[in-house]
């Protein structure tokens, strides 16, 4: 028995077989393009969505053995993907346009209407306002697009056209992850809201009915290469997925995730609303009932990964000679502000910029790399001071992503957050996050069996925990002193 689980990120998919013991036994990543078609644009053709997927779905289920056969044991399909993005539908399911995306920030005028809005409002949203939620973005099509949105009949986020795409207009629906970082969601409520879509001019008649994200809302209809008469779930928001893919899900057990961008995520008993200004999101997790916490608090950044690896190119040098530079921390070293594309938690500006400050005659390359990554560190706990400030106790939280397999990289982390981590290895959180909602919500597993094993899975080979070192703690007093200063002089 085996169920398929499907994550449609920003810049790729990725399939998996995943068997009901929760071992992944075969997948495959394809990619496509964000294009941006005018200024402030972030676009993908769901064209290209489907060939990729039909083209992963494909490898996947040709793989040699009984799950290459159409009539193999596939027992139910599951959804994740990347949130806050927007597909508008016609009637007969397919989509009137491309995606727009959650770095597109053309919605500035829409959320300026937020910002205007009640502190009740505000409050209820729960959630930073930025241009690239489905919220704005739907607003901001019906002022650009009137034509378009006469012809809608649904408006629904990337895993949601994903299940069109599998089941036909049947399975228009929302999940309650995606659902409550739409910015038109009433958080604490935990339904649309009215008076925000009157606001904004939004017709609430647009938005999907929201099931849970276990349930079964559809069966497959053979298109993108899924076999037909498969249940198919609703799914989840790719975070949330990942999150309890690593079995996050109970509150005192956090997970920092360092890839592209970077995440700092908490499981909550309840939503805990932080007030009218948030500058951390607060949205719905994907764990099945009984299981552990309803909602999650997060902190992100985009200066990660992405940033790193524009240092590097600039810098001609390669990932070994970056994290053998961090060997060795030097107080004089320049300060990196890694805010190249903007910034998220806590500044939630999208003009910041980056810039190196205080360098001399005595900087070295090596000097420039270690300052590179200090900063990216600096900047992580920034989120991670963020979203603790609110109360949120990630515990000894997990620390997962590409970004985080180097010990001296990991040990860096742990000394300027000042926290102790546990690294683990989780390459396919997402996906087995997606296909335990499928094995839940099919019957054929008990959820919290399911979390525990998540959670096993996850914590082995455990790689040990990290402890901030005492030692260092002068040096990380002094060095995000020297990086808020900079920041603040460059602001």
């Amino acid at each position: 028995m085996s169920v398929l689980a499907i994550d449609l990120g920003t810049g790729s998919v990725k399939v998996a077989l995943v068997e009901d013991d929760l071992r992944v036994v075969a997948a495959a990543s394809r990619p496509y393009a964000v294009r941006a078609s005018r200024p402030g644009a972030a676009e993908t053709e769901p064209a290209r969505w489907e060939a990729a997927v039909a083209d992963a779905v494909a490898a996947v289920l040709s793989r040699p053995g009984p799950y290459g056969d159409p009539s193999s044991p596939l027992t139910a399909v599951s959804v994740c993907g990347q949130m806050h993005g927007l597909v508008l539908l016609g009637a007969d399911g397919e989509a009137l346009g491309p995606a727009v995306l959650w770095p597109d920030t053309r919605a500035e005028r829409e959320v300026e209407r937020l910002r205007a809005a009640p502190a009740a409002v505000r409050t209820r949203l729960a959630n930073p306002l930025v241009p690239g939620m489905a919220g704005p973005i739907l607003a901001m099509l019906a002022r650009a697009e009137p034509v378009t949105l006469w012809r809608t009949a649904a408006a629904v986020q990337p895993k949601d056209w994903l299940r069109v795409a599998l089941a036909g207009p049947a399975a228009v629906a929302a999940d309650p992850s995606d659902a409550s970082a739409t910015l038109l969601w009433d958080v604490p409520g935990n339904r649309w809201d009215a008076d925000v879509c009157r606001l904004l001019e939004v017709d609430i008649a647009l938005l999907p009915p929201v099931r849970a994200s276990q349930d079964v809302v559809a069966r497959t209809s053979g298109a993108l290469g899924v076999p037909p008469g498969l249940p198919l779930v609703a799914g989840a928001a790719d975070t949330a997925s990942a999150a309890l893919g690593t079995g996050t899900v109970r509150p005192g057990r956090g997970l920092v995730s360092v890839g592209t961008g970077a995440q700092v995520v908490v499981p909550l008993a309840s939503p805990a609303v932080a007030g009218p200004d948030p500058v951390v999101h607060t949205f719905r997790s994907a764990a099945p009932p009984r299981t552990g916490g309803a909602w999650y608090r997060m902190g992100a950044i985009q200066s990660a990964g992405l940033v790193l690896e524009r240092v590097l190119g600039w810098l001609g040098a390669g990932w070994e000679e970056a994290l053998a530079s961090i060997a060795t921390r030097r107080p004089d070293d320049p300060v990196f502000l890694p805010h190249l594309a903007g910034e998220r938690t806590p500044w939630l500006d999208p003009r910041m910029r980056g810039a190196w400050t205080g360098l001399g005659l005595e900087h070295d390359r090596q000097a420039l790399l270690r300052s590179a990554l200090t900063g990216v560190a600096c900047a992580l706990a920034d989120a991670w001071d963020a979203v603790t400030e609110t109360g949120a106790d990630p515990g000894v939280p997990l620390l997962v992503g590409g970004g985080s397999v180097d010990s001296a990289w990991r040990q860096l982390i742990a000394d300027v957050l000042r926290t102790p981590l546990r690294p683990v290895a989780a390459p396919h959180a997402a996906v087995l996050g997606a296909a335990a909602l499928a094995l839940v919500g099919t019957g054929a597993a008990d959820a919290e069996e399911v979390v525990r094993r998540l959670d096993e899975l996850a914590q082995g080979p455990d790689a040990g925990l990290v402890e901030p070192s005492i030692d260092a703690i002068g040096w990380v007093l002094e060095t995000r002193a020297r990086f808020e200063d900079a920041r603040h002089r460059l602001a």
